[in-house]
């Protein structure tokens, strides 16, 4: 571990690129923050100031062989399954990279949820047995306190 007080770069030996950062705030409010590099996740990445770009055939590969979090919500447990259902029985196989960015941010978080980590060759098989893992999802108090310290 080691404070770095201006800007430096990573060792070519280093395998992660993973960093840490503490903020202690006045009167003992804490924070920390990882934060990883985006090539373990997309190898091939390649970002621009203007705009973000990614081969498109290293996209479909990252979708169909990296393993993607699927999360699922509804009003009631019986909608959710039938909701899981629809997606098990899809005639085509979804990218899915695009309907784990939709499930998990375009999509309203509601009481009942379920999730699954599959890629395209287990999508079915994962979408079947999801809702041994559906649970009951309690909100949190809308009111929250901060210890200063003092």
């Amino acid at each position: 571990m080691k404070l770095v007080t201006k800007p430096s770069n990573f060792l070519p030996s280093t395998p992660i690129r993973r960093i840490g950062v503490n903020a202690f705030g006045y009167g003992g409010t804490n924070a920390h923050c990882i934060i990883e590099n985006v090539e373990t996740l997309v190898p091939n990445y390649r970002g621009h100031k203007s705009a973000i770009s990614i081969k498109q055939n290293d996209v479909e590969t990252q979708s169909t062989e990296r393993p993607h979090l699927l999360t699922f919500s509804a009003h009631d447990k019986a909608t959710l399954a039938r909701n899981i259902t629809a997606y098990s029985e899809m005639s085509h196989t979804p990218a899915l990279l695009d309907l784990a960015y939709t499930l998990a941010i375009r999509r309203t978080k509601h009481k009942h949820r379920a999730f699954t980590v599959c890629n395209n060759q287990n999508l079915k098989t994962q979408l079947h047995s999801t809702m041994t893992n559906a649970t009951e999802f309690v909100s949190p108090a809308t009111v929250a306190f901060v210890f200063t310290g003092r």
